[in-house]
């Protein structure tokens, strides 16, 4: 009781002040809390379209094999499993056992990949494999940053908003505490 009534004496201009910033507060919590819960599944979901799209691309034909395409490292296997081009990450230690089609992780240590598998089936390279390997560790890397930029710069403009709009309403309601004063 004693609570309400505090606030009740409060002047409006704090009042609305306090209900947008609360509302402000909240919204921007939410944006960081969900920006940090994201960042793993978006880093992968990313990875993930790059590296279909760079192997499948050799596969069907539509480019020629280059061991490297838009941050997706690609190699090139014979139908028995033995390499003929590319370079293998350092960190990634997997046999080549294939399976087409199916976007696998594998991680070691710090280091998080997926990779892709899709054998090629028509053209001189007909039979042999394209494995696809996309190091998520640099996007989820980028993606934290941002979502630490958020975390700092969220209360900077929850002050700033604060601060600028309680001067906005507080010049606002001028005219009524004035008409309110000559009332009384």
């Amino acid at each position: 009781m004693k609570v309400v009534k505090k606030i009740s004496s409060l002047p409006i201009t704090i009042k609305v002040t306090a209900w947008y910033t609360i509302f402000l507060l909240m919204l921007l919590t939410t944006l960081v809390t969900v920006s940090f819960l994201m960042t793993n599944s978006y880093a992968i979901s990313m990875s993930e379209q790059d590296l279909k799209k760079a192997v499948n691309d050799i596969v069907s034909g539509e480019e020629a094999y280059t061991p490297y395409d838009e941050g997706v490292q690609l190699l090139l296997y014979d139908e028995n499993g033995t390499m003929k081009n590319g370079q293998v990450p350092a960190a990634f230690n997997i046999t080549p056992d294939f399976s087409e089609n199916e976007v696998r992780e594998y991680a070691n240590g710090q280091s998080q990949f997926i990779y892709y598998d899709s054998q090629i089936t028509k053209g001189k390279n007909q039979g042999d494999w394209v494995r696809g390997i996309n190091s998520v560790n640099g996007l989820k890397h980028k993606l934290l940053m941002v979502s630490i930029a958020l975390l700092f710069i969220c209360p900077m403009i929850l002050i700033v908003v604060s601060v600028g709009g309680y001067s906005i309403i507080k010049f606002a309601f001028k005219p009524v505490r004035k008409i309110s004063k000559t009332a009384i």
